[in-house]
C-alpha cells in the first residue's frame, strides 16, 4: 500500500467515480514509487464492484492516457496478470492541476491485457520515455516535471493570439496517416478519438513538427513507443536527441533515390504486394462497434467477421495499391524488390494457377482482386501458390 500514491489520486479529478475508485484501488497495490501493480481483472472487479469489462476498459484508458505504464503483459492462466506501474509525472500533473483527463474509447479492447507477477523492478536509461512491456521509465518528481509544465504554459501563452490556418476536418486523416506511415506500435488498441483531440490541441507549427518527426521517433523507440495520443499531448518529438534526427535525415536522403513507381499488376508491383501480405495484418483502426460486437460472439460467425474486417483494415497498403491499379496508376515501391523480380511470372486471369492463388488468399484471409476490372494477366511469384515459401525466403534475404 502507498499512502503517497493514494493521496495524489484523491486530489486528482479523474472524470468519474468509477475511474477514481479503480485508480485508488490500484494505488493500494503500488509502492511509494508507483510500481508493482499486478492484481487480476477479476479481483479488481470484485473489490471495486465494477464489471470485468468495465475494469478492462478503464485499465486500457489509463494506459492510453499515460497514467499507467504496461511493464509486462500477462498471459493466459492463473497468476499471469498484467504488471503495471504508475507514471508519477502524469499522476503529479493530475494532482497539481486537478484537470480531468479526456476519456478514451468506451469499447473494451479486443484482447484482454493480463499480466505476470514475475517482472523485476527497476528502470532503464531512456530519455524519451519509450516504454516496453519489460521496461519502465518513471520521470523524477522535481525539476523535469516542473520544467515541462512551465514549457507547456509558455507555449499556450505564445500561441493564444495565433489564428490557426489548419483545417480541423482533416485532423483525423492526418493522425491516421501518421499511424499508418510509421506503423505506430499498438495503434490499433488505442482510442482514435482521444489521439485526435490531443492533436487538435497543438498549434499549427506543432502539428507540422509532430508529423515531420513522427517517423524518427517511432523508429527510435520501436515497440517501446508511447501511445500516439501521449506523443501529441506531451510533445515527445521535442525529446528526440539531435543525433537521432540527423541520422534519420541522412538515411531519408540516402533512400530518396531508391523508390520508383511500379506498373499496375507488373513484376515490381506484384512482388511488393505479396511482401505486404506476407508481412501480416497491421490494422491502423479499430472495427466499428457493431463489427466488434459480432467479432466478440466468436465461433464461425465471429471468425468470419474478423477475417472480412482484416482483409480491408489489416492491409491498408494493399488496398491503396489495388485502388491505384484500378485507376491505371503506378504505385511507389522500394527499389529493393528489383532483386526478386526474376522470381515473378505472369498468371493468366481465370487459369488453373489463378484459381490456386485465389484459394490461398481465401485461406490466409488476404484481400483478393476485383475480377471485373483486370488485365488479361497479373504477375505472381513463380512456381504457384504451393511454392510461395521460396519467394518468402528470398524476401527474408533482402532484409539481411
Amino acid at each position: 500500500m502507498s499512502i503517497a500514491i493514494m493521496t495524489r489520486l484523491f486530489k486528482a479529478k479523474l472524470g468519474s467515480a468509477s475511474r477514481k475508485m479503480l485508480a485508488i484501488r490500484l494505488g493500494d497495490f503500488a509502492d511509494d514509487e508507483g510500481r508493482g501493480i499486478w492484481p487480476s481483472v477479476a479481483r479488481l472487479a470484485t473489490e471495486t464492484e465494477l464489471s470485468e469489462r468495465t475494469v478492462q476498459r478503464l485499465l486500457q484508458d489509463f494506459v492510453t492516457e499515460g497514467l499507467l505504464i504496461v511493464v509486462k503483459e500477462g498471459g493466459s492462466g492463473r497468476g499471469n496478470s498484467t504488471r503495471y506501474d504508475f507514471d508519477l509525472a502524469a499522476l503529479e500533473r493530475l494532482a497539481a492541476n486537478n484537470n480531468s483527463p479526456i476519456k478514451g474509447d468506451t469499447v473494451s479492447p479486443l484482447e484482454d491485457n493480463r499480466v505476470t507477477s514475475t517482472t523485476d523492478k527497476g528502470d532503464i536509461d531512456d530519455s524519451l520515455g519509450c516504454h516496453h512491456v519489460t521496461q519502465t521509465v518513471i520521470e523524477p518528481l522535481d525539476k523535469p516535471s516542473i520544467e515541462r509544465e512551465a514549457r507547456e504554459c509558455e507555449q499556450e501563452e505564445n500561441s493564444a493570439d495565433e489564428i490557426s490556418t489548419d483545417d480541423p476536418a482533416k485532423f483525423e486523416r492526418r493522425v491516421k496517416k501518421i499511424a499508418h506511415d510509421t506503423q505506430w506500435h499498438n495503434w490499433e488498441k488505442s482510442p482514435t478519438e482521444w489521439a485526435i483531440k490531443q492533436f487538435a490541441k497543438l498549434t499549427d507549427a506543432e502539428r507540422s513538427e509532430a508529423e515531420a518527426k513522427a517517423m524518427a521517433y517511432a523508429q527510435h523507440c520501436g515497440k517501446k513507443v508511447v501511445p500516439l495520443g501521449v506523443y501529441f499531448r506531451d510533445r515527445k518529438w521535442t525529446d528526440l536527441p539531435v543525433s537521432v534526427i540527423q541520422a534519420f535525415k541522412a538515411e531519408e536522403a540516402r533512400s530518396a533515390g531508391i523508390r520508383k513507381a511500379s506498373a499496375p499488376y507488373g513484376k515490381m508491383w506484384g512482388a511488393a504486394r505479396m511482401a505486404e501480405l506476407l508481412g501480416g495484418a497491421k490494422p491502423v483502426n479499430r472495427p466499428s462497434r457493431w463489427i466488434e460486437s459480432m467479432i466478440r460472439q466468436g465461433g464461425e460467425i465471429g471468425d468470419k467477421y474478423r477475417r472480412d474486417w482484416l482483409k480491408e483494415a489489416g492491409y491498408p497498403v494493399v488496398v491503396d495499391m489495388h485502388n491505384a491499379a484500378k485507376a491505371r496508376r503506378g504505385y511507389i515501391v522500394d527499389d529493393r524488390f528489383l532483386a526478386v523480380i526474376d522470381r515473378m511470372e505472369q498468371v493468366s486471369v481465370n487459369s488453373e494457377r489463378w484459381h490456386k492463388w485465389r484459394e490461398l488468399h481465401e485461406q490466409k484471409g488476404w484481400l483478393w482482386f476485383d475480377e471485373n476490372d483486370l488485365p488479361d494477366w497479373v504477375w505472381f511469384p513463380a512456381g504457384g501458390a504451393e511454392n510461395l515459401h521460396e519467394f518468402e525466403a528470398a524476401l527474408h534475404g533482402l532484409d539481411k
